[in-house]
């Protein structure tokens, strides 16, 4: 079975822990890019779960298992499981994506070489791993991958007709149910992976709002308390500005002390002006967070 249903069976506890150690250290302290980590790491392992669901779907169909179909199931099953180790070793998230995809290329092109070419059963994972590659949001990857598969579409074809094709693996009465069993497990890794994505990043745009109204509140906060404690400063200062005017009024114009009187009025005058422009700024910054 894939590592998600195990760990599903020990509980939600341990999930949680599973998919924390698929995040790069690096992210953990920060709430988005934890949130988008554990969003990849969920979708790959669902990747992992619905092809051991498949394994043994197929054996049913089939009746039974030879070696080559285990194997080629369990490259499927560790290669996504690879990608998300990838992701949390290097913190880099297209690295895994890349290591995931193109090893499930490789397999599924194997596969479908042995088993039909173009008319292969094992096509319609072509079509999932690209859904879901599109759903990353990495255009780069998106792209390259997409020329990739045409090209594994197009040697397949030329195998098929020109008859470069080995004898398939399954039996013609199999087809019917192996082709089911291959739309159905690609639908679910679509629908499953996707569905995770989806929710995380939501919560991603969800923690992005609330920082962004906490920051809002900040900075009205700010410029509450900076018009308050320029209006506080306004009383005080007037009064020692009215003092220094009065004394250098009733001094003698040469007496000494009009120099220091007048250091008084130049400095509070200043002082003015800064809480002037202190007021300013706190409206503006009130303004651009109405």
């Amino acid at each position: 079975m894939g590592l998600l249903q195990l760990c599903q069976t020990a509980g939600p506890a341990h999930v949680m822990d599973l998919l924390d150690w698929l995040v790069p250290p690096a992210a953990l302290d920060d709430a988005r890019l934890r949130t988008r980590h554990r969003g990849i790491a969920k979708a790959l392992l669902t990747i992992s779960l619905v092809v051991s669901i498949m394994l043994l779907a197929v054996a049913f169909v089939r009746g039974g298992m030879g070696v080559a179909f285990i194997l080629f199931f369990l490259a499927c099953i560790v290669t996504p499981l690879i990608g998300a180790v990838l992701i949390r070793l290097t913190g880099n998230i297209g690295l895994g994506l890349v290591v995931a995809n193109v090893g499930g290329l490789a397999i599924v092109t194997a596969w479908a070489f042995m088993s039909g070419g173009i008319l292969s059963v094992a096509l319609p994972a072509y079509l999932a791993n690209i859904a879901l590659l599109s759903t990353f949001g990495n255009v780069g990857l998106l792209i390259a991958f997409g020329v990739a598969l045409g090209a594994a579409l197009v040697l397949l074809y030329l195998a098929t007709i020109t008859g470069w094709l080995p004898a398939s693996i399954f039996l013609a009465g199999e087809t019917p149910g192996l082709m089911l069993t291959a739309m159905l497990g690609s639908l679910a890794i679509v629908v499953l992976a996707g569905y995770f994505l989806a929710r995380d990043r939501a919560l991603v745009k969800v923690r992005l709002r609330e920082a962004r109204h906490a920051a809002e509140q900040s900075s009205r906060a700010k410029a509450v308390f900076l018009r308050s404690m320029s209006q506080e400063f306004r009383a005080p200062l007037g009064a020692i500005l009215g003092e220094a005017t009065n004394l250098q009024v009733r001094l003698p114009a040469d007496a000494a002390e009009q120099q220091s009187l007048q250091g008084i009025v130049t400095a509070g005058n200043y002082l003015g002006d800064l809480l002037n422009q202190l007021l300013e700024v706190s409206r503006a910054e009130a303004d651009e967070t109405l």
